[in-house]
This record gives structure tokens, C-alpha cells and sequence, in this order.
């Protein structure tokens, strides 16, 4: 690598640092996040071995690794949220060694870049979860599976990061199954020889898909049962390209729609201009296998194909777009208007330029749920006993953290559409304890508009509303009782999850 490279990779790597953790703290925690966090201060390490994937569709190794992080440094939204950054910081210079050996150091400057700038890995890089993570040990374990033929270190650490990251998140299960997939289609599979051919060292891969089998059944079984996924809809074309389109980035209509286009085209044009080549049909496996597999189980058990549930096949989709950049530099062309080359640097030019506006748009807008502030609401308003009726369960869990008031009553009501396993909460349930409060706050979030309905109507039938407060992804509510009302004395029925959410018992 000459030093200009060195120097461009190094100003990348500080970029994508600089949009990782600036303002880290800045935005509030959302949902998902603070259920990790409730998770970690209810249980111990040990308890978490066998309590998340009971309770969580997921795998117990980054919540036990962030609980101890969490015990040496503190438990603050930067300080939980600084794992994630550094792993999606780490992720650009691997994506850079990656491609470089699978292309050449141009492609791979670009594939750094486009993982520097994109939101998707913006955002999971500022969030308490472990998808940053799972992009880093993919990224590695791809990059050393190109290195098996290279010595028994790169084989053994393949063995490592491939079996780490099978244990952060159950659909890491496909990120070996897409080696095995490049190992089996290399067999008669038509072959160019450009930068890198398949490795003819197979027995690590063989070796990480045992895991597979235990690890996977295990994980995916765990992911199932742990909820219910009623906010994933059934895939179609719609949602299949919505998935794709979110591994490159955000914009608003109709620029979604140019930019994913014209990405689109770009991937086609490299998976036909490497159709020969061992690189690019590594990264086709790496993007259909996870999307096929998400695919199989949505069909044959229950809707799975979500955009963060896909983040193994993430990084495949740009580093394809970067080859078709690279597929531009041959064409035919040489007019006194424009050549191959200058058509190559307009394209990749304007990719760069339109992930970064995702990225920006990215910090620049409020995307968090605004907990902090709806709760703030609610406790500096509310008299003493009213009642707070949070649509569901899940979100309780979210005003229950940013509360600090004990004299408010706060229940959680179960919609039709609720990621818990929790039955619907009876209509029967709610009228009596809503009945029972002269004043009523209604906190609707990740909820159908049905219940929204449905609960407005319920209060409005002994309460007038009083205020309604829109932030971003929660809506507050509330209503008091007319003068000369009465309120029930009679002990009112449980609405659900009154008791399971805020201790777990």
C-alpha cells in the first residue's frame, strides 16, 4: 500500500470515527436499547447465560460482555454505547484489507468509504446492541477466510472471530454457510484468475459449521420463541428491496428510489463483469445466502426478514456497487466528451456524495424515540394517583426507565400487534381501570393505530382530553374526569402486564 493510500484510509477511518461517536450521548436511548440495559441491571453474567435466551430472541455473549464492561466503567448511554462505535469504527480499515485482497487498493479505499458513510452502520455504531459487533466479526471472518492458504495463524484466528460471531446473534448462523457456499460453487463454477482464488485450505470452514448445527438450531429456535415478531410483515418484492435498499442508506422519496436504482444497476454491472471471477462470486454468496436463508425461515416458520436481522449479508451489497465502479474503468469509451475513466470517477463521486447525505441527514435528524422528554411531560403535569396506560408492554419498559415519580400509576395495555408474548389486553380489563382515576395519560409507541383507537375511545367515555403532546415516535396523551364524576372504588383487573414488565416476575 503506498503511503497516499495510507493516508486516504487514515482520513476515512477518522471520518467514520467522527460520525460514530460524536454526540454519542446526544439522542436518548430507544426502545431496544433500554431493554438491554433493564436486562443487564436485573441479572448477573451468569444469570444472563440462560436468562436472554429464554427471554430474548437472541444469544447471551454481548449482553454478558457489556455487563462487564458495564461494571468497569459505568453505565451511561455513551459509556454502553462506546463498544458499538468502536466496532463500527474497526469495521472500515477491515472492509479496506478485505477488498484489497479481493480487488485492488482503489476498491478497496471506496469499499472503506462506503462503509464509513453509510447509515446503516452509522446507526447500529450509536446503539447499545450488538449488531456493530456482528458487522466487525463478519467482515474479519470473511477477510481471513480469504487468508487460509496464508498460514496457520490466519487459520486459527478465522476459527476464533468465525465462532465469536456465531455466538452474538442467532442469524450469524449463515456467515459460514456462505464460505461453504464459495467452497462448493468454486467446484464448476467457470474461473478467471485475477487478484484472489477460493482457498484450497477447506477444513477450518468445515470445522466452524459444526458449531453451525448446534449454535444455529439452538440460536434460531432461541430467536423464535424468544417473541413474537408481529411487526415484521411478510416478505414480498416490497420488503425484500425495502431490506436491500437499507444497506445502502436513507433518503427521502423520490431519491430512495434514484439512488437505490442506480445502485441497483451498479451491483448487476459487477456481478456480470466478475461472473468468472472467485471475489465476486464470494460477495453474490455473501449477500443471497443470509437474504435466501431469511427467506426460508419468514416462509416456513415466521416473517425474519428484517433489516437489522439481515446484517450479515449488509456489507455485501455495497462492496458489489464498488465493483460495479470498478467494471466502468473497461468500458469503451474515448470521445473528446468523456472517457471510461471519467465516467468511473462521476459514478463513484456521486455515490460518495449520496451516502454521505445519508449520513448527514443521519445526525441531523432526531431518530431516537424521545422517552426523556415524553416521560418529563407526563411527571411534570400529572396530579398525584393519575393512572399512565403505556401501549405495550415492551414500551413500559421504556417510560419505566426515564421515570422517577412512585406516586403514579403506570400499567401497560397489550395491542394486536405486540412484539411480546403476551395475550391482547381485554377491553374488559381497561374500562375498570380507567374508570377508577379521575386522570388518565395515554402513552402510545410502536403500536397499531387500531389500539391507538381503541384506547382513546375507552378514555374518552367518563374523561375529557385535556392535552396531547407528539414527539418523535411517542405520543402523550391525557384526560380528566368532568366535575361531578365519579370514580369506581372497586379493585380493578390487571391489564396484562402490570407486574411481569417492571420486575420480570
Amino acid at each position: 500500500m503506498t503511503p497516499s493510500y495510507r493516508r486516504w484510509l487514515a482520513l476515512t477511518v477518522a471520518l467514520a470515527a467522527v460520525l460514530r461517536f460524536a454526540g454519542l450521548g446526544v439522542e436518548g436511548l430507544w426502545i431496544d436499547e433500554i431493554i438491554t440495559i433493564r436486562f443487564l441491571a436485573e441479572y448477573t453474567p451468569a444469570q444472563l447465560l440462560t436468562v436472554i435466551p429464554s427471554r430474548q430472541p437472541h444469544l447471551p455473549t454481548y449482553y454478558v460482555a457489556l455487563d462487564l464492561w458495564r461494571g468497569l466503567f459505568g453505565a451511561g448511554a455513551v459509556t454502553l454505547r462506546f463498544p458499538s462505535a468502536v466496532a463500527g469504527t474497526l469495521s472500515v480499515p477491515v472492509a479496506f484489507l478485505l477488498i484489497r485482497r479481493l480487488y485492488d487498493s482503489t476498491a478497496g479505499l471506496l469499499a472503506a468509504v462506503t462503509i464509513a458513510l453509510s447509515s446503516y452502520h452509522i446507526a447500529h455504531a450509536r446503539a447499545v446492541r450488538m449488531y456493530a459487533a456482528v458487522t466487525l466479526g463478519v467482515l474479519a471472518s470473511t477477510y481471513l477466510f480469504t487468508r487460509l492458504d496464508d498460514g496457520r495463524r490466519f487459520t486459527a484466528a478465522y476459527l476464533v472471530s468465525t465462532l465469536f460471531t456465531l455466538s452474538l446473534h442467532p442469524f450469524a448462523v449463515f456467515l459460514p454457510l456462505v464460505h461453504a457456499t464459495v467452497l462448493a460453487t468454486d467446484r464448476f463454477a467457470p474461473t478467471v484468475e485475477r487478484t484472489w482464488t477460493t482457498p484450497d485450505t477447506q477444513w477450518p470452514v468445515a470445522v466452524a459449521l459444526f458449531p453451525v448445527l448446534v449454535v444455529g438450531v439452538f440460536g434460531v429456535a432461541s430467536f423464535l420463541s424468544g417473541a413474537r415478531l408481529t411487526f415484521v410483515a411478510t416478505p414480498g418484492p416490497r420488503e425484500i428491496a425495502t431490506v436491500l435498499g437499507s444497506f445502502l442508506g436513507q433518503w427521502p422519496w423520490p431519491w430512495n428510489a434514484v439512488i437505490g436504482g442506480g445502485c441497483g444497476i451498479l451491483a448487476l454491472v459487477g456481478l456480470w463483469a466478475g461472473r468468472r471471477e472467485p471475489a465476486t462470486r464470494l460477495l453474490a454468496c455473501w449477500l443471497a445466502v443470509p437474504i435466501l436463508g431469511l427467506l426460508a425461515v419468514s416462509y416456513l416458520a415466521t416473517p425474519v426478514l428484517y433489516d437489522r436481522y439481515a446484517v450479515v449479508a449488509a456489507p455485501a451489497l455495497p462492496f458489489l456497487v464498488v465493483r460495479g465502479v470498478l467494471a466502468l474503468g473497461s468500458l469503451d469509451i474515448d470521445t473528446r466528451l468523456t472517457t471510461a475513466r471519467t465516467v468511473q470517477i462521476a459514478v463513484a463521486g456521486a455515490l460518495v456524495a449520496a451516502l454521505a447525505v445519508s449520513g448527514v441527514t443521519l445526525h441531523t435528524t432526531t431518530d431516537n424515540e424521545e422517552w426523556d422528554a415524553a416521560v418529563e411531560t407526563v411527571e411534570s403535569r400529572a396530579d398525584t394517583g393519575a393512572l399512565v396506560v403505556v401501549s405495550d408492554c415492551i414500551t413500559r419498559r421504556a417510560y419505566t426507565y426515564y421515570a422517577d415519580r412512585e406516586d403514579l400509576t403506570v400499567v401497560g395495555s397489550v395491542g394486536p400487534e405486540s412484539g411480546t408474548p403476551h395475550d391482547r389486553t381485554p377491553t374488559a380489563a381497561i374500562r375498570p381501570r380507567l374508570a377508577s382515576h379521575e386522570e388518565v395519560w395515554l402513552v402510545f409507541s410502536h403500536v397499531a393505530d387500531r389500539e391507538q383507537r381503541r384506547l382513546r375511545r375507552l378514555a374518552g367515555e367518563r374523561h375529557k382530553k385535556r392535552l396531547s403532546r407528539e414527539f418523535v415516535g411517542v405520543t402523550v396523551v391525557s384526560y380528566e374526569q368532568p366535575a361531578g364524576e365519579t370514580v369506581a372504588a372497586d379493585d380493578p383487573p390487571t391489564t396484562g402486564c402490570d407486574v411481569r414488565i417492571g420486575n420480570d416476575e
